[in-house]
C-alpha cells in the first residue's frame, strides 16, 4: 500500500523496483539486484535523474 508521501517499509525481492525521491529533490529507481539469505544485505541497480533545473545550466 502507497501513502501519499510514500510507504513505512517494502517487503523486498529480486527484481523489486522501488522509486525514490532524494533531499536534493532528484527522483530515482532502484532495482534489487541480489539479496542475501541471512543478513540485511541488498544490492541494487540505481538510475538517478537530474533535476529539469540541472539539465538546462548544463545544456546553455
Amino acid at each position: 500500500m502507497v501513502k501519499a508521501a510514500g510507504v513505512d517499509d517494502q517487503p523486498l525481492e529480486k527484481d523489486t523496483v522501488l522509486c525514490v525521491k532524494t533531499s536534493e529533490g532528484r527522483i530515482g529507481r532502484l532495482k534489487v539486484t541480489s539479496l542475501e539469505d541471512w543478513g540485511p544485505k541488498v544490492k541494487f541497480e540505481a538510475v538517478i535523474w537530474n533535476l529539469a533545473s540541472d539539465s538546462a545550466a548544463t545544456a546553455g
